[in-house]
Parts: C-alpha cells; sequence; structure tokens
C-alpha cells in the first residue's frame, strides 16, 4: 500500500501551490479567465496529500490571491464592490474547496483506520498460529469432506505421522479404517448435528502401538476441531490401581500430576501427593487438616456440594473448577475423579490438573478466529502449492466466492491468465522467508470481473520455525486507482493548457519585442529632429529671437527631453518583464552601496546620508534587483531635496526572514492615494515641485512580482515614506512563478 505524503509536505503544498499558480495565471492574464477551475485544482491536489487543513489553508490562500489580483476592483481584498459575476466565482471555489476538504479529511481518515485493522488482523492471525503450535495437546481442523485443514506437530505425533504428510489429506487416506471405529462416528456425529463431543477412546497406529486419547470435538465453520490429549498414561494408571495397592501408592506419591483423596461424606483431604503439595503451596499435613472446599473460592462451594451429592459415576470428568492455592492465586483445574473405597468409606481419587495456560490460549484462539470471521479485509491462508486452506467472510465478500467453494482449490482460481507468473514470484519470495508488502495488481471476481486490488502476504510457519505455507490479506482498491487514473488524465490536460499558454505567451513577448523595437527607432528619431532644430534655432538665430521665443524654445528642448526619458523608462519596463532571470546569492548590502554611491555623484552639492544595513543577502537577479534600489534611491533622493536634514535608510524588517525597506523623511504622500503609487504614469505629486515620469515604482512592482514577492508603501504627507518589498528565500522557485 502506498503510503501518502506527510503532512508537512501538505502543508507546503498549501502555501505554494496556490502562489504559484496565481502568478502563472498573472503572466496569462487575461488569455486565461477560468480563476476559479485553476485555484480549485490547487485546493484538491492539498487536500488530497493532506486532508482538510492542507485543503482549507490553499483554499484561503486561493480566495485572497483571486480576490486581490483577479477580480475587480483590483489589489484590495474587499468584497465590496464586487460584480456578481466575480462573487458567484469566488463563492463557488470556497464552497467546492470545503467540500473537497471534509471529504479528502473523511477518506484519509477512513484509510488510517482500514491500515489499523489490517495490521491487527496479521498480529492476531500471528499469535493464533503460535498458540496452537505451542500446544502440547493435538490440534487438527478438518474440513466437510474430511481433508486435513491444519495439523500441528502434537497431533500428527500423536497419529504417528508428520504434519506434511496429513495437510491436504484426508483423514480416511492417512488413517485407513478409521470410518470403521466408534471414533470417527463421533466424528460424524459432531460433523453433521453441529454439536460437540468428548470421549475417551483407543486408538492403534498402523506401527501397531496403541495410546488411549481424551477428545475433544467442537464444530467449527471449516468443519470440525479437534483437541486429544494423550491419557494413556492415565488409563495404566488405573488399572495398575485396580491391581496392587502397593503399586497405587507408588503411582500415587510420584505421579507428576497433582492426585489427593477425599472422603465423600466429610469432603476432608485423605491423602495428597507431592506434586500436589508443591503446586498449590500447602504442607501434606496443611492439606491433611483442611476439606476439599478450603481449595475453592467461596462462591463456588455451593456448587461443589451438589456436584458432590449427584455424581454417582466410578469416574468422573473431566470437569474444569476453579482452585486457590496458598498464596490466593486462583486457577483453572481439570479434574477427573474416580470412586475407590478406603477402610470401608466411600472416597474418590483426584487428578487434577492445571490447564489455566491452556483455557487462555483456547480464549485466545477463540478471539483471534473471531477477529478473522469480522474482518473486513479478505485473509485467506495457503499452502506452498498455493492451495486455499482458509477463506473468511471478507474474502467471500470481495472475491464472491464462499468457503466451500474455495477452500481446497488453487489460488490461481483468483488470478487472470496473463499474471498467474505473479503467484509463482510471491511464492518464491514466501518460501525465503520474505514478506510480500502491499503489492498491488489485478484480481478476477467469480462473476469474471476483475478489480485492483493491494495484497500483503506473509510466511506461515510451525513450531519448528519450518515454512508450511502463506497468509494472505487482499485489499479492495479498485475505486483508488480510478482516482489515481482520473488524477493523471487531469495532470495531462494541465501540462497541455499549459503548454498552449506558453506558446501563446511566446507569441505575445515577440510581439512586445517588435513593438520595443518600434518604439526605440521610430519615435525617438522625431524627437532628435525636435530638439536637435530648436538648438539650431537657438545657436544661429539667438539674436533675433527675443526672450519669449527663447523660453518656447527651451520648453520645445525640455519636453523632448521628458519625452525621451518617458520612452527610456517604457523600455526599461518592457525589458524587466521580459528578461530571462538569472537567479544567484547576491549581497544586498554591498549593491545597496554601489548604488547609493552613484546617485550621490549625480549631485555632489547635496548631503544626503545612506544608512545600510550590514550583512543583507537574497537569492535573486542581480540587475533586475539593482533597477529596484536604483529606482527606490532615487525617489528618495528626489523627494528628499526639500527637507533640511534629509536621510534614507535600506535595511530588513526583524521579524520576517524575506521583507526588505527603504525608508526616508522627504515628502511622504497621502495614504488615501497609495492604490495608486504603483500604477504606470502615476503621480502623486506635482511635476513642478517634483519631476519624473511615474514609470519607477510600476518597474520596482513587476521586479519583486517575478521574484514571487510583494511591494507595498507606507507614508505620511511631509514626514517621509517607507517602501517594503519582499525576496522570498528560494532555489526551487522558477521564473515568474
Amino acid at each position: 500500500m502506498k503510503k501518502r505524503p506527510s503532512r508537512y509536505v501538505a502543508f507546503f503544498a498549501a502555501l505554494a501551490a496556490p502562489v504559484l499558480i496565481g502568478v502563472a495565471v498573472e503572466l496569462s492574464w487575461p488569455v486565461f479567465d477560468a480563476i476559479a477551475s485553476i485555484f480549485l485544482l490547487a485546493v484538491m491536489l492539498c487536500a488530497w496529500l493532506g486532508g482538510f487543513f492542507p485543503g482549507f489553508i490553499s483554499l484561503f490562500i486561493s480566495l485572497l490571491i483571486a480576490r486581490y489580483f483577479f477580480t475587480e476592483p483590483y489589489n484590495s481584498f474587499s468584497i465590496s464592490g464586487l460584480s456578481p459575476d466575480d462573487s458567484t466565482r469566488l463563492l463557488t471555489l470556497g464552497v467546492t474547496g470545503i467540500f473537497v476538504s471534509v471529504a479528502s479529511e473523511f477518506m484519509h481518515r477512513a484509510r488510517q483506520r482500514n491500515e489499523e485493522s489490517i495490521e491487527t488482523s496479521r498480529k492476531s492471525e500471528e499469535r493464533f498460529r503460535t498458540t496452537l503450535e505451542s500446544l502440547i495437546e493435538g490440534c487438527q481442523i478438518i474440513d466437510r469432506d474430511w481433508r486435513y485443514l491444519y495439523v500441528n506437530a502434537a497431533a500428527a505425533k500423536q497419529g504417528g505421522q508428520t504434519v506434511e504428510r496429513l495437510l491436504g489429506r484426508t483423514i480416511i487416506e492417512a488413517f485407513p479404517g478409521i470410518e470403521q471405529t466408534g471414533l470417527f462416528d463421533a466424528f460424524r456425529k459432531t460433523m453433521e448435528d453441529r454439536t460437540p463431543q468428548q470421549i475417551e477412546n483407543e486408538f492403534t497406529r498402523a506401527d501397531g502401538v496403541s495410546a488411549w486419547f481424551q477428545v475433544v470435538i467442537q464444530p467449527v465453520p471449516e468443519g470440525i476441531f479437534i483437541l486429544s490429549a494423550d491419557i494413556t498414561e492415565r488409563k495404566r494408571y488405573d488399572e495398575a490401581l485396580n491391581e496392587s495397592e502397593k503399586r497405587y501408592r507408588l503411582l500415587f506419591e510420584y505421579n507428576p500430576l497433582c492426585m489427593w483423596v477425599y472422603d465423600v461424606e466429610t469432603l476432608s483431604f485423605v491423602d495428597v501427593n507431592e506434586a500436589a503439595c508443591a503446586a498449590y503451596g500447602f504442607s501434606r499435613d496443611e492439606f491433611l487438616k483442611m476439606s476439599i472446599k478450603d481449595i475453592r473460592p467461596e462462591d463456588d462451594v455451593p456448587a461443589l456440594l451438589m456436584d458432590v451429592a449427584s455424581t454417582d459415576a466410578a469416574i468422573d470428568g473431566p470437569n474444569i473448577w476453579k482452585h486457590r492455592k496458598k498464596d490466593g492465586t486462583l486457577i483453572d483445574a481439570e479434574i477427573i475423579s474416580h470412586e475407590i473405597v478406603i477402610n470401608d468409606r466411600r472416597s474418590r481419587l483426584v487428578l487434577a490438573t492445571d490447564v489455566t495456560e491452556r483455557k487462555r490460549a483456547e480464549k485466545n484462539v477463540a478471539l483471534l478466529a473471531a477477529i478473522v470471521e469480522s474482518s473486513d479485509a479478505a485473509i485467506i491462508s495457503k499452502d506452498l502449492n498455493g492451495t486455499i486452506l482458509s477463506w473468511n467472510p471478507g474474502a467471500q465478500e470481495l472475491y464472491g466466492y464462499t468457503a466451500s467453494e474455495a477452500v481446497g482449490q488453487s489460488v490461481t482460481m483468483l488470478i487472470p491468465q496473463d499474471r498467474l507468473n505473479e503467484e509463482l514470484q510471491i511464492l518464491e519470495h514466501i518460501r525465503h522467508d520474505e514478506l510480500v508488502n502491499y503489492f498491488e495488481t489485478k484480481r478476477r471476481r467469480k462473476d469474471g470481473t476483475l478489480i485492483d486490488v493491494s495484497l500483503t502476504v506473509s510466511p506461515i510457519k510451525d513450531n519448528r520455525g519450518q515454512i508450511i505455507g502463506a497468509s494472505k490479506i487482499a485489499r479492495d482498491i479498485t475505486e483508488q486507482k480510478r482516482a489515481e487514473e482520473k488524477i493523471r488524465r487531469l495532470n495531462e490536460e494541465l501540462e497541455q493548457r499549459v503548454f498552449d499558454r506558453t506558446a501563446q505567451l511566446q507569441a505575445a513577448n515577440k510581439e512586445l519585442e517588435a513593438f520595443s523595437y518600434s518604439v526605440s527607432h521610430d519615435l525617438r528619431a522625431p524627437l532628435r529632429h525636435i530638439n536637435g532644430f530648436s538648438l539650431a534655432l537657438l545657436e544661429d538665430y539667438e539674436e533675433k529671437l527675443d526672450d519669449t521665443g527663447k523660453s518656447y524654445l527651451n520648453e520645445i528642448r525640455g519636453a523632448s527631453y521628458d519625452m525621451g526619458q518617458l520612452i527610456d523608462d517604457i523600455l526599461e519596463l518592457s525589458r524587466v518583464t521580459r528578461s530571462e532571470m538569472k537567479r544567484e546569492r547576491v549581497d544586498l548590502s554591498k549593491l545597496a552601496s554601489e548604488v547609493a554611491s552613484r546617485i550621490k555623484q549625480i549631485d555632489v552639492s547635496r548631503d544626503v546620508p545612506f544608512m545600510i544595513e550590514d550583512g543583507l543577502n537574497a537569492y535573486c537577479d542581480k540587475d533586475l534587483i539593482r533597477i529596484v534600489l536604483v529606482n527606490l534611491f532615487e525617489n528618495s533622493w528626489k523627494f528628499t531635496s526639500k527637507t533640511k536634514s534629509p536621510e534614507v535608510t535600506f535595511g530588513k524588517e526583524p521579524t520576517s526572514e524575506a521583507w526588505y525597506f527603504v525608508r526616508d523623511n522627504g515628502a511622504g504622500f497621502d495614504m488615501a492615494y497609495a492604490d495608486k503609487l504603483f500604477g504606470a504614469f502615476q503621480r502623486l505629486h506635482n511635476p513642478a515641485s517634483f519631476e519624473g515620469t511615474g514609470i519607477g515604482l510600476s518597474t520596482v512592482q513587476r521586479i519583486i512580482h517575478r521574484h514571487g514577492g510583494v511591494v507595498r508603501a507606507e507614508g505620511e504627507v511631509d514626514r517621509g515614506a517607507t517602501f517594503y518589498f519582499s525576496l522570498p528565500d528560494t532555489k526551487e522557485r522558477v521564473d515568474g512563478q
């Protein structure tokens, strides 16, 4: 299964994607006008990567950018004045973005819960297998066709067989003639009636060796579960007890199992062996002063008295009772009692076995089986030949086959013909004790339809560590694959749109270059003529012209100079918009000092101190940022010309990593007109007071925007102005994005 990307990536995308798309749309504006749609792609991407919060952050930034840059009135976050169409587009973007973010968050959490459920099921199955293999009792699972589905080593040893020889074979094939025995009749009754059975049976193996077994037969969905304990020794002990009192005493005293004798009438202990003393913590003398009520929990005493009064059978049990040790510990004891007569008094000989761990194991087995049965994931076990051994309801839901249809069949019935080699490769990994994790492939359902699945396959080992099969967990990822394919197609369409818009932008740039060439050559020629002939008149006809005529000619020459300066500024604005950016690490403090020194040389009569902060640097285009500093410094130089003690400061905001400022104490401006500062040909001061073309700040804004930054201004009339600009310090940004 593929891991979702880190949420750090998602939050980064949430911040970066809207800005990137905003700049891309700015460059293509107004060729591309589908603002809501293109920003919605950023929201969808971020929500898919990280869920609700990245999607919501991306939506919030997208709405701010769309409102500020692409809806009228521009350069404002106010919602008043929006046209109905723009309001509808922004509202649609907001509602759709929130819906996508919420839906993605629910999907993200559902995937997490599903992954946790699969991991829990896998661990539970491992514990189930380990528990069964560690039991000293024989454990077998036989399906309804009498075929072995599971056999532990203890059960195989009891039958004189091996696990490998039994698995996959029927019980009739493994033990010829067993169908004629009472043991098989008990098996058949449980198989048909679905009722548990418990019997003691003498079984003769193929090599002629006979043994007695206590057999518990339990119906399970696959067929029957058989738990067998070798009671041959106990049987022999009973026979020896009847033959000789001396032999009884020997066996009683030194038997490793807990044994005691109690008087049926008084319930007092008559005798107890060393194993019981060691197991329960009481000495022999302490036992002989007690009754069997003293080793039972107080709540169990009434049931004990009733059981003793109603028991007439020579042999009773096995029954499970709670016993209390000397230290107060409660254990589960399996009790089998045998009626005997001692000194002409009815007594019972008790064999007690601590089955606390076995009961706990049986409970764990039942719990694991319940988890497997209730899991939504398809959980299948198979042998190393690919034969299906178990099939849970999740597998039936996924593939359409019932357990009876699937168990015993080859797993290849689920595999398309062109993918059969995958099964061979998976089994090869399993034989080498290698986990196959989140393997994505296709599988075939019972109705023939193909589905996309994610497989996790792990080895199954016996109690000797030998690999005997594989456990497979399958999850349907068809819808996930469809979503991925849809995203892939959307990406292809987006790439094609970008390619088309790039081509259009290149064509527009070529037209702009042609226009710039025309401006540079065709407009300058008349200006040169005007300036030249005006100068000729002044020089050649100076004596014939009065002061008024000379003033007119000087006005003409000044106007032609201003027109030339305006053309230069327009060409400069065009150049900074189209020129290729060459980013590098730039020492802004050094660059600012160079610009300030050049400006001071223009008018040596003025003494304007430039306060430049040391150690400033940024990753930017050096030539373009030089133009920014030239325009901002010249503005400060110009607007402090009427200030008594002028001062210009260049520095960096202490609370930000990327914001720089140029501050002066000159003429300032009214903040009510701040939105006009960066428009081309916009001037807030009288040309007679402060000369200029109104292009400089527009050029500054274009350059900062190309770096992915923002420029703004603050000022107060006659108290100076401060221009702030940001230069995001990242090498990953692309020119103009």
